[in-house]
Formats: structure tokens, sequence, C-alpha cells
């Protein structure tokens, strides 16, 4: 059984991977698709009902050009980070 702390910490990570997804313009489809894992999975992940390995913490946050902090750190309502200069329009 998880721990309030070990609760509020995989709810946070799975919206900020929502916002930060959707941020890229992806669909779950399309995350899932890039990880080499399903859509039930990924949902898992988002809805915080299942712990994210580490593995998968570091590769997304390579694709989605965010450091690993901001998964964790940053609560959903707070602004999103800057976009890596790659990303910015011209």
């Amino acid at each position: 059984m998880r721990d309030f702390e070990e609760e509020e910490i995989l709810q946070r990570l799975g919206a900020n991977i929502i916002r930060f997804r959707e941020r890229r313009g992806w669909s779950r489809a399309d995350l899932a698709t890039l990880l080499g894992i399903t859509q039930r999975r990924l949902a898992g992940w988002e809805t915080g009902r299942h712990q994210l390995p580490m593995d998968f913490l570091l590769t997304l946050s390579e694709l989605m050009e965010v450091r690993v902090d901001d998964f964790i750190e940053n609560a959903p309502e707070d602004p999103l980070p800057p976009l890596p200069w790659s990303q910015h329009p011209n």
C-alpha cells in the first residue's frame, strides 16, 4: 500500500506527463508508440495508478526536452518550463 506522499508524487508525475505530451501535440497513442509500450501502460502512469520505471522517466525527459525534475517538482498548475531553442518559432 502506498503512502500519501508517494500517491501525491505519482499524481503530479502523471499530470505532468499529460501536459508535456499535449504541449508537444502528441496523442497518447503517439507517445506510447515512441516509447514502445501500450497505451494502457502509459495511461497507468498518466493517472498515477502505476509507478513509472526510472528508465522510462529518463526517456520521457529526452523526448519531451524537459528536465527530469520538471516532471516531479512542477505542480500541474505551474507555468510550463520554457521550450528549448530548437522548439522556438522563427
